[in-house]
């Protein structure tokens, strides 16, 4: 899986364990599962792009989002554990915007058949990550927040009590 080792290094190994993951391979995908394995997520290429799933416990995979770019959904996973990792750590919770009237300044959220959405960026269109949605909370407008951070620094951020500088005005004390 060609570009997985360029974001899951052993800094990242070493924040999955932080936060009780660990990081495998398993049938062409990269497996994050916490140390019991309850959660699991897997990320794998499609042929025309990376899709990131996620199954608890003995359920079926279900697909979380999907992108042509590796690093888009690896900062929907970071966010995913960042969230865990921050309770184990006693910080307090990062709340991000749901609703569809608070996507991030620059973006757009378009609703796609099927329960999908696609978040965009304006000008030009250049971002188009896809989520599956079937209800509020939408993963897209969270991700909009952060859908440009560097993944090494949105690790970082969900380290810090104040969550600087990605998420300071989102965390509830």
């Amino acid at each position: 899986m060609s570009g997985i080792e360029e974001l899951f290094d052993a800094d990242f190994d070493a924040w999955l364990g932080r936060a009780g993951y660990a990081r495998s391979s398993e049938e062409g995908a990269m497996v994050v599962a916490d140390g019991g394995g309850e959660i699991r997520y897997f990320l794998r290429f499609d042929g025309a792009r990376w899709v990131l799933t996620t199954a608890q416990r003995a359920e079926d995979e279900t697909v979380l989002a999907a992108s042509e770019e590796m690093a888009d959904v690896v900062r929907l996973l970071i966010e995913r554990i960042g969230g865990e990792l921050r309770a184990a750590l006693d910080l307090p919770p990062i709340h991000l915007p749901y609703e569809v009237d608070d996507v991030a300044p620059g973006y757009e959220v378009e609703f796609l058949a099927g329960g999908w959405a696609r978040l965009v960026e304006h000008p030009g269109r250049r971002l188009s990550v896809t989520f599956r949605h079937t209800d509020i909370p939408f993963d897209a407008v969270g991700f909009s927040w952060y859908a440009q951070a560097d993944p090494a620094a949105l690790r970082a951020a969900f380290e810090r009590p104040d969550a600087e500088p990605l998420f300071a005005r989102f965390v509830v004390d």
